[in-house]
């Protein structure tokens, strides 16, 4: 072996090996320290999950055609002819995806179903929504469909128009007869 170190060539690849050698191991010990820091400093981002907020506010009812509202009084004495509004608004301006959502009013079984009416947003007078376009109807619930582009979403007020069930035997509370849900799924 004492006769290696004395060859020329040998001598200067063993140089380069050496070299070499060191060169990898100061670049593995500086990629192992400092990779923490250098991470650090590049990514400054960070992710956070949308917003998927829907409010309903459940809102007053009042007898149709008269100025006469009962928020929440707990009106018990219907008469056969009467027609009872109930308002409510679905606020979907906290979506931050897109979303299809159906928004469900189911009715007590002494009301029937008459019409149900959104507020236009220009004025404060309500239109009546068409039947399978804007909504359905199925035997003691109306589903009013919506689809809410991300970060299009608004509040919007409705009016439903039910009415006291002739034949119903007992007087219901008007605040039970009444329920308002929503159904929502994220599109992708």
């Amino acid at each position: 072996m004492s006769g290696l170190l004395h060859i020329k060539r040998f001598r200067q690849n063993m140089f380069k090996l050496f070299v070499i050698y060191i060169v990898v191991m100061l670049s593995t010990t500086s990629v192992i320290t400092y990779s923490r820091y250098i991470t650090s400093m590049e990514s400054t981002a960070y992710a956070r999950p949308a917003r998927f907020n829907i409010e309903i506010d459940q809102g007053d009812v009042c007898v149709a055609n008269t100025t006469i509202c009962k928020e929440g009084s707990g009106v018990s004495k219907f008469k056969p002819y009467d027609q009872l509004d109930y308002y409510f608004t679905v606020d979907t301006s906290q979506l931050e995806v897109t979303t299809d959502m159906d928004t469900t009013i189911t009715i007590d079984s002494h009301f029937n179903f008459v019409s149900i009416y959104e507020k236009n947003s220009d004025d404060e007078e309500y239109s009546e929504l068409t039947i399978n376009e804007d909504y359905t109807v199925s035997s003691r619930a109306v589903y009013v469909y919506q689809k809410v582009i991300a970060g299009e979403g608004s509040v919007k007020s409705y009016k439903i128009r039910i009415s006291y069930r002739e034949n119903s035997t007992n007087n219901p509370n008007f605040d039970e007869a009444v329920l308002v849900n929503f159904v929502a799924k994220q599109v992708d």
